[in-house]
């Protein structure tokens, strides 16, 4: 366990239903060394962080967690039954990170996004998970021997591939509303959520970043003209395969991105000497 002093808030995000992240950066003060009164198992994706990723540069590293539980949530769920979605409080001390918004040249911003695609392959594909919130208060960078890597955080909404229901998975969907797929939008939606429509929301992060930002730490305004410029985009999935999203990101001004990942490097490398086909759209 830990004993902490706050600093600066670094990030502040605005989302529905309070589930907003907050990032405050902190200073240890004091170390108790307990690990009876110590438990990974608070949170699903602080298990998978213990079970799969150490020594993963694209996975925030985790220190200390905790849960707040709101006593008054009891009595409106018994009132609106399933109405009524429960929450909590939960707060977790990891390694420090930058937010996005520091990246300084258009290159850092192509590798960070690639390699967050990267990383949500690998979770997807080994400890079958999907994150289900991705948006730009999610992604952050870690810097190490002088390399930057993209950092995905916030995991709190995982979900297990095997325990997916073919229904939809919540009736308040998940997610922070600006980066949700388009087909989550829709009352008309009622599957389970799928690993293209986390693919679609990092789409919707850079979409907003070169739109919205003439720099980084520069917002613009465009006047309205009726352009509906992306909306294929919106209505055509097969955008938003795993395949097709690394085809078009490896590589930034003609030229190559890092690929961590010997799978993504051997699929490249076969890429380059063949035509490409994508394969199936969704995972069976």
């Amino acid at each position: 366990m830990r004993t902490v002093r706050s600093e600066p808030v670094v990030l502040f995000s605005d989302d529905r239903l309070g589930r907003g992240t907050v990032i405050i950066q902190v200073e240890c003060t004091y170390y108790h060394y307990c690990p009876s009164k110590y438990s990974w198992d608070t949170a699903t994706s602080l298990h998978i962080h213990l079970e799969y990723t150490r020594g993963m540069n694209y996975l925030p590293t985790i220190y200390q967690n905790s849960d707040i539980k709101f006593r008054q949530q009891a009595s409106l769920k018994e009132k609106f039954d399933d109405g009524y979605q429960k929450c909590l409080l939960r707060f977790s001390i990891q390694d420090e990170l930058q937010p996005l918004m520091d990246l300084k040249s258009s290159k850092e911003y192509a590798q960070v996004f690639y390699d967050v695609v990267q990383c949500h392959h690998w979770g997807w594909k080994y400890p079958r998970i999907l994150h289900r919130d991705i948006s730009i208060g999610n992604i952050m960078v870690r810097e190490k021997d002088r390399q930057k890597y993209g950092v995905l955080i916030d995991w709190d909404l995982v979900i297990w591939l095997d325990e997916r229901k073919e229904g939809s998975t919540s009736k308040f969907r998940m997610g922070t509303k600006p980066y949700m797929a388009h087909e989550q939008h829709s009352s008309d939606w009622q599957g389970p959520h799928r690993f293209r429509h986390d693919l679609e929301s990092v789409f919707y992060v850079i979409l907003l970043l070169v739109s919205l930002y003439s720099s980084p730490t520069e917002k613009v305004r465009f006047p309205s003209t009726g352009d509906h410029r992306y909306e294929k985009w919106h209505e055509q999935g097969g955008y938003f395969s795993y395949e097709k999203v690394v085809m078009i990101m490896h590589q930034f001004n003609q030229e190559e991105l890092k690929t961590w990942g010997h799978e993504w490097q051997a699929t490249l490398e076969e890429a380059s000497s063949e035509d490409w086909e994508l394969e199936q759209l969704e995972e069976n």
